[in-house]
């Protein structure tokens, strides 16, 4: 029968659902459950054969799996297996047909997902192949020019005769590895059952292994390979290896998978070695976007995201459509080869086989400043530099449309010419938005944790790459294109400003992986593009002001892992507070730290022995001439505050627990509120250096005697400070605030389920923190990707449904009556905020270590002392809160030596309630408390802990992720009784 003479079913067989396309019926497919599927399946044939598609099914299996991945030879067969159904038939991937119906949309994705790609040759625009290239070649021709095949460097790797499929089974085949789809999520599976997957898959979007990981994983791989001696400098080893980005990746994947269209991030370079199968590459140079392709320049962050077709669907629909001219640079890679891409190519990767590779994203000399530029802030210059010219016109939609309008403005009013590159260092530089210095927004997300590490890395370059010295300069200067004054001539430095991190081995990165630099951090994040020029006028102008040395040239740049720049000058510290979005909120903070201060002093506390000692502080202008004012925190500075309330009173009204008390949406940050030219005038504390060096460094320097006495030390200093009066509440009056005695209500938890909660004032900072955070607590655990997506979702059941209920000891018919007292908190103790003296010198800590009796008591002289530093962030709350960074980050989830700081701490972190709720269900265990305060703590504290305890990933529930991390404190009321 002709086919235009076949009965069509499709209208009867879909009923209401014949006026959507077949695509769309799909999309809506996939928003139901496998349960509702199968029983529309039952409806009609027609249904029957959308609901049988693999690639439905997997799209189901890979939004709701959680925990390992078992692949069962089809995807609804390992849907239906994960649900615990029995008596599964055999699926096979057969063709779904039957007589009257029929739909291109779906024979053609059956078409990608079964397409013999064996025969899938190039035609033209062949990459350059070479063979014995001498570096001075390679640097003159390609090395930030263009992209070339190499043989030979491979050739005496292990890998290139050890390495299949089989093997791998063999030796690593129970070690769990990242997988994922080209344009998906990732999800782990263990090698052998991702092999009998390669064997059994016709996906069109194959699962494929990308493991940043692999080499901790499996160390024996890491072994088996080297560096091309060619990309051996590799400036990310001047970072510590705990903070050095993801740098090499393990590439296993089979036909049909691969990465689409992407710019490797930050503009770094990378290099690939091929160890069996083919690949067929494509590539574009720097600012000419491949067809089909959408780049998205963010506004806010500067995240520059792409979309694309994937691989195989680029070259099956759109590269055939292409003019020749208009066709990319193309090469099919085979086993011991090694493609190179250079800063700043698009390039599209397709594998034609079942494929092992290895894979390095580097930055060297030659793309230094292209990287570090592109760590600055804003989004025009990070468009250009992968849409190019295509970014500055208003007429094309290579950007989003608020990127390609304001970049048009700004060329027109830098005239550039026409002729000039756009992927050049300095017509880059002057499109960065030198008014964003600082910091964007609350939460944003950063390119590089750029508030910390990248000081810190420039810092280390500063110091043992010289010949950078001007590059260095230049970069710390956010490429302004007014600076160009050379630093200071170089003199020698001292070899104990920083040590060379140790050479790092091992691969990087095919696809697009926009999380090699990019980190989720739920706390305050300071964006600076590092304005190491103007930070610097500022601290001499500080320094001039107080009588200070000026900083040397090894002191010009600011160091260390704080948000806040923080610079060394001769034995005192000067910290600049730029990680507050709005400027009046870095006077907040700053005020806050100085009454702190000034309750240490007057009370006579012994904690004033184990802090930095205060020596000045005052607010410094950020423009020429870069005027400075002496503050100490109470009453305004003198100089111009927006929008606040004028007091001629001489207390602290500044700090943030008495804003916290004028509005109930203090800690809330909008857009709007941000200055545009970044914040005029930026205040500052100048304290004494103390001695020693920072817990995380010298951690494995000690022996476990040494960091049980330092438990007990800190366990003595975290009571002083807990032990502090409190600060007397500025009684208010005015416009924004009222005088309202000892309480107030607050309307700020509607959200909460709560109404009229009388919440005191010395308790509201600490409670819109907690409120905040747990409004947001399934997105932030979403974000940080280190949470079971099982547990993400009962998380909500789990947490309380008012933080206030933490401090809450005593309760009438849901009314909150007393709450407990608060106390001084750091909020943030970690190891880097605890310096550590040792009685001897640096340089025999090593061999003096070596030779401590294990018995405590009997070598703890040695420890000389333990400072507290950084208390930046200081507040008024529940003690339990500063338990959960020292357990965690200084002790590792170390319950013995916790039990030790316990020990030595002389207050009862027990709530005390009224003898007739002792046993009723309104007590909540000290336990569940710690674990509620670890799930809603502004840093990512769920990373420590499944990353400490890697078991509780398979946890069921927060109950047990509760017992296993807070177990211990079970009985402590007893046990502290016993102590003290």
């Amino acid at each position: 029968m002709a086919l235009d003479q076949r009965e069509d079913n499709r209208a009867s067989g879909l009923g209401l659902f014949c006026v959507l396309s077949d695509e769309l019926i799909c999309e809506i497919l996939e928003l139901l459950s496998a349960e509702d599927i199968g029983k529309l399946a039952c409806v009609s044939r027609v249904f029957n054969i959308f609901c049988n598609e693999e690639p439905l099914w997997m799209k189901l299996c890979m939004q709701n799996l959680d925990g390992l991945l078992k692949y069962v030879g089809s995807w609804k067969g390992t849907v239906l297996e994960r649900l615990g159904k029995k008596n599964i038939p055999k699926l096979t991937n057969v063709k779904l047909q039957f007589s009257g119906f029929s739909s291109m949309y779906l024979y053609r994705r059956w078409y990608r997902c079964n397409i013999d790609l064996s025969n899938f040759v190039v035609n033209v625009h062949m990459l350059d192949r070479r063979h014995d290239l001498s570096m001075k070649e390679f640097s003159a021709t390609y090395c930030t020019k263009q992209p070339l095949l190499l043989s030979g460097l491979a050739d005496n790797w292990p890998a290139m005769h050890k390495w299949s499929i089989d093997y791998l089974i063999k030796h690593y085949g129970e070690c769990i590895f990242k997988v994922a789809q080209e344009n998906g999520k990732k999800v782990l599976m263990n090698f052998e059952d991702y092999a009998f997957y390669m064997s059994q898959q016709h996906d069109e979007e194959p699962l494929y292994i990308f493991d940043p990981k692999f080499g901790e994983v499996a160390p024996g791989l890491a072994e088996d390979y080297e560096v091309p001696w060619l990309f051996r400098e590799d400036l990310f080893d001047f970072m510590d290896k705990t903070e050095r980005p993801p740098f090499r990746w393990l590439v296993i994947g089979p036909p049909r998978s691969g990465a689409s269209w992407h710019v490797d991030p930050a503009l770094t370079s990378a290099w690939n070695t091929l160890i069996k199968g083919r690949k067929r590459w494509a590539l574009y140079p720097p600012g000419r976007v491949p067809p089909s392709v959408i780049v998205h320049a963010d506004e806010d962050d500067g995240e520059v995201d792409v979309d694309s077709p994937t691989s195989l669907q680029w070259w099956l629909d759109v590269y055939p459509a292409l003019r020749n001219e208009d066709k990319p640079l193309e090469c099919i890679q085979y086993p011991g080869e090694t493609i190179y891409v250079p800063s700043g190519w698009w390039h599209c990767v397709l594998n034609l086989d079942n494929s092992l590779a290895v894979t390095q994203n580097f930055v060297n000399t030659s793309n230094f400043q292209l990287v570090s530029l592109d760590l600055c802030p804003g989004y025009q210059h990070k468009a250009v530099a992968r849409a190019g010219r295509l970014a500055l016109q208003e007429h094309i939609s290579a950007v989003s449309t608020d990127a390609i309008s304001n970049a048009a403005v700004m060329v027109a009013k830098l005239n550039f010419q026409e002729s000039e590159s756009s992927f050049d260092v300095d017509f880059l530089a002057r499109l960065v938005d030198h008014n964003k210095i600082y910091l964007v927004s609350n939460s944003v997300r950063s390119n590089f944790h750029l508030s910390q590490l990248l000081r810190k890395w420039l810092h280390n370059l500063w110091c043992f790459k010289r010949d950078l010295k001007d590059q260095i300069w230049k970069v710390s200067c956010s490429f302004r294109a007014k600076v160009n004054a050379p630093p200071p001539p170089l003199s020698p430095l001292p070899t104990h400003t920083c040590t060379p991190p140790e050479k790092n081995r091992g691969g990087g990165g095919e696809k697009k992986v926009v999380d090699i630099f990019v980190i989720f951090v739920d706390k305050k994040i300071a964006c600076i593009a590092f304005n190491a020029k103007g930070l610097l006028q500022s601290v001499i102008s500080i320094c001039d002001a107080h009588n200070l040395p000026r900083p040397t040239e090894q002191e010009q740049l600011p160091l260390g892992n704080g948000s806040n720049p923080v610079f060394i000058v001769g034995s005192h510290v000067i910290k600049l507070y730029l990680d507050e979005a709005i400027e009046d909120k870095a006077i907040d903070a700053v005020a806050s730290e100085l009454q702190f201060y000034s309750i240490v002093k007057k009370s006579g506390s012994p904690l004033e022995q184990t802090i930095p000692r205060l020596v000045a502080s005052g607010v410094v202008y950020n423009k020429e001439p870069y005027r400075v004012v002496t503050w100490d925190g109470r009453g305004e500075p003198n100089c111009k505050i927006r929008g606040k309330i004028v007091s001629e009173s001489e207390d602290y009204l500044r700090a943030r627990w008495n804003q916290a008390v004028l509005n109930s949406s203090y800690l809330d940050c909008h857009e709007d509120d941000v200055s545009a030219k970044g914040n005029a005038q930026c205040p500052y504390i100048i304290t004494m250096k103390c001695e020693g060096q920072d817990f995380a460094h010298m951690r494995e320097k000690l022996q476990k005697d040494h960091i049980l006495y330092m438990a007990q030390v800190l366990g003595e200093h975290l009571y002083n400070l807990h032990d502090l009066p409190l600060p007397q509440m500025s009684q208010l009056d005015g416009k924004e605030g009222k005088h309202i005695g000892s309480q107030q209500n607050i309307d700020m938890v509607n959200n909460h389920d709560v109404r009229n909660h009388k919440v005191p004032e010395e308790w509201i900072l600490f409670y819109q923190k907690l409120c905040g955070q747990h409004e947001h607590a399934i997105d932030r655990l979403e974000q940080w990707g280190c949470v079971p997506l099982h547990l993400i979702k009962q998380v909500e059941g789990y947490l309380t449904k008012d933080p206030i209920s933490l401090v809450a000891v005593n309760k009438f018919h849901g009314k909150l009556l007393d709450l407990a007292t608060p106390v001084w908190l750091h909020m943030d103790i970690n190891d880097e905020n605890l310096q550590i003296v040792l009685a001897q010198s640096d340089e025999s800590v090593q061999q003096t270590c070596s030779q401590l009796d294990t018995v405590h008591g009997e070598s703890s002289h040695d420890l000389k002392s333990c400072y507290i530093l950084d208390f930046g962030d200081v507040c008024l709350g529940d003690p339990v809160y500063d338990l959960v960074s020292v357990y965690l980050d200084v002790f590792r989830g170390n319950s013995d030596i916790m039990k030790h700081f316990l020990k030595s701490y002389y207050r009862t972190f027990s709530l005390k309630y009224p003898e007739q709720l002792r046993h009723s269900k309104y007590i909540l265990k000290l336990s569940y408390r710690a674990m509620c305060y670890t799930i809603l703590h502004e840093e990512n504290a769920l990373g420590a802990v499944f990353s400490i305890w890697k078991e509780l990933k398979t946890a069921r529930t927060w109950q047990e992720v509760e017992q296993r991390v807070w177990g211990f404190l079970a009985g402590y009321e007893d046990l502290w009784n016993q102590m003290h």
